[in-house]
Parts: C-alpha cells; structure tokens; sequence
C-alpha cells in the first residue's frame, strides 16, 4: 500500500455543525453515501466513537455487509470492554469483511465523558492502559498457545481465540498528544494518528514519535486528519469557508451554554495569537472559535490541496484522513479532482524513488 485515504462516516446527512453526530440513523443516506465514498477513491472509513452515540464496532459489522471494498478504522476506547471481549468482536468483524477492518484506539480526552460510561481512571493513567489494552488485542489474534497475562490493568487466564484475523492481525491506529500518549503509542500501534498542523511542527512531531518508536525497536506509520474545502477556483473555496465561518458564528451564539467548558476555553486562548492562515492553506478560524483542535481546515482548488497534502507524504506520511463540511456532496466533490490529484502525485513520487531520481 502506497497510501490510504480515509473518510469519516456519518450516520445521516446533515452538514457538520456544531452540534456532535446524532445516533439516529438514516439507513438510505447511510448506504448511498458508503457507495459514494467507494467510487469517489476512498480506502477506509473512520466510525468516530464517544459515550452517546451509536456503538462503531456494530456499525462497522454494518458498514462491512453494505461496501464491497471500503475498511472501516473502528474509533474504540478502552475502559468498558475487557480486551480478550473486544480482539474477538473485531476479529470477527474483520473475518465477516474479508479482512477490511481497522481499529482507532482512543484513551479519550474528557475525564468527565469517561466517567459518563463508569471509568473514573484519570486521563494520564488511561495512555498506560490503552498500551497494555492493545498489546493484549495483538495478542489474542496472534498467539498459538492459551494467554495467561497478569498485569496492570488486566489479569485473565487462558485465552484461547478461535477467531483470528484474515491477516493474522489488524491494524492498530493511535491518537493522542501528550508525551504519554506518544510513547505508548510508540510500543504499540502501526499508525499514529494527528491532526494536521504546519509543516515544520509536523516534521518535529514525526521525528519525536519516530524517537520513541526507535526505542522499542519499532517503527510506525502517520496518518494526518483534516478538514478540507475545495472550489473550482481559490477565490470560490475562500468564499465557501468565509460562509462557513459566518454559519458557525450564528451557531455558537445561539449555542446553549457556549464557552461554558474549560478545556474548549483553554484551547481559544492557546490558539487566539496564531495565524488566521498557516502554510498559506491550514485555515485556523474555527479552531480559534470553537475550540476544538480538529478544525484544522485545508483551503483551495482540489489540485492545490492535494499539493499540500504530497508535502506531508514528503514527510512520511502514508495515511491520509479529510472530510468536509458539506456531508453528502464532500466525497463526490473531492472525487472529481483532489483524490485524483492527490494519487497521481504519490505515484509519480514513487516512480521517481524506483528510479533512484532524488524528488
């Protein structure tokens, strides 16, 4: 795989607002914009995941039986499900799918959201946990003999899976920031998983994970997120995120107890001396206005953000996440020209690395 582009999955079509995803789904958008994703070039589908909405690893069975060709990358948060229970749900789904299923450990950014679903461990400690978590995922579909494992967070005995992997294995992404959550990531994970940010801290962050990994004799793949807005020209996409912003800004001041949340506050006032624009397309106005760091936003024609894209493949990233703000015409729309756009510069970069020619 030279790369892999990855959307995000949603449960209806309403345009991504301000309000989190609902767990009602609208079963005929559902399967028509699965179709779309596929024949819009997409690898893989992210299945988000938080304390109420729908389940992902059973929307992922879902997803599996309606898309011929699509892997799912299952958002999981360890703390409710035992890790012996959980290997054995997404084995099985990976074998229902032929091997298509991926898995997003997520140690959860709220002690507050965890708590919802009765786990009171702090965030620090969940890092540790979600490492131990992952190491007994890999584990259970891999070993030939009974597990008996005894340790800081998990203690079972004889564990015996009789359902593996197509390929033995799935692949285990990682988010998180911190040094915590970038170290154990590091022991564990195939892919560590970003927000976008400017390229020179990009490089400092994959060399950091790149260090830890080197440490347990590991290496590790990259996948960067962001959101992105494409127009037939750069004056018309900047047009469409100047509508987007002044759509948020309606919302959040009609948002019922907007700016209430510390962390939200706290992540505004961190962002408030940054840029407007960085890297001439990372758009950074609604991060700055909602406080949520995955705003991040790519602005241009779809040949211009594929650009910008190929300068991150530069840096080794191999795993691709966008989305928009339009959710049923976004996959078409980037189908047209960014997708294309995107793999023609990777193959003519891996072209050029066959040839020994310096890109």
């Amino acid at each position: 795989m030279s790369a892999e582009i990855i959307g995000l999955f949603s449960h209806a079509a309403d345009s991504e607002g301000i309000a989190s995803p609902t767990a009602i789904f609208d079963i005929d958008f559902v399967k028509s914009h699965v179709r779309d994703y596929e024949d819009s070039g997409y690898d893989r589908l992210l299945i988000a995941s938080s304390s109420s909405w729908a389940d992902s690893i059973s929307t992922a069975a879902y997803l599996g039986a309606i898309s011929t060709r699509l892997k799912s990358m299952i958002a999981h948060r360890p703390g409710c499900i035992s890790p012996t229970v959980a290997a054995r749900m997404l084995a099985t789904i990976d074998q229902l799918s032929n091997g298509r299923a991926g898995v997003h450990i997520i140690s959860g950014d709220s002690d507050i959201e965890a708590q919802s679903d009765g786990d009171f461990l702090p965030k620090a400690d969940r890092y540790y946990r979600s490492a131990e978590y992952a190491k007994i995922l890999r584990d259970v579909w891999t070993a030939d003999e009974p597990i008996y494992h005894d340790g800081e967070y998990y203690k079972f005995n004889g564990q015996k899976s009789k359902v593996r992997p197509v390929a033995k294995s799935i692949p285990i992404f990682w988010g998180g920031a911190s040094g915590a959550a970038l170290e154990n990531c590091a022991s564990v994970a195939d892919v560590y998983a970003f927000v976008i940010e400017p390229l020179a801290r990009t490089r400092e962050l994959i060399a950091e994970v790149k260090g830890y990994a080197q440490r347990h004799n590991r290496n590790i793949g990259f996948c960067t997120s962001c959101k992105v807005i494409v127009g037939d020209t750069e004056e018309e996409a900047w047009r469409q995120a100047k509508e987007v912003s002044d759509r948020f800004a309606e919302k959040l001041v009609r948002a019922p107890n907007a700016g209430a949340n510390s962390a939200i506050d706290a992540l505004r006032l961190q962002m408030a001396t940054r840029p407007d624009v960085e890297d001439e397309r990372l758009w950074m106005v609604l991060n700055k206005m909602t406080g949520e760091i995955h705003r991040v936003t790519l602005v241009g024609t779809g040949e211009q953000v594929a650009e910008t894209l190929l300068s991150y493949y530069d840096l080794g990233v191999r795993h691709f996440l966008f989305h928009g703000y339009d959710t049923p015409n976004d996959p078409k729309r980037y189908g047209k020209v960014l997708i294309p756009a995107l793999r023609a510069g990777i193959a003519k970069r891996e072209a050029a690395g066959e040839a020994g020619i310096a890109y």
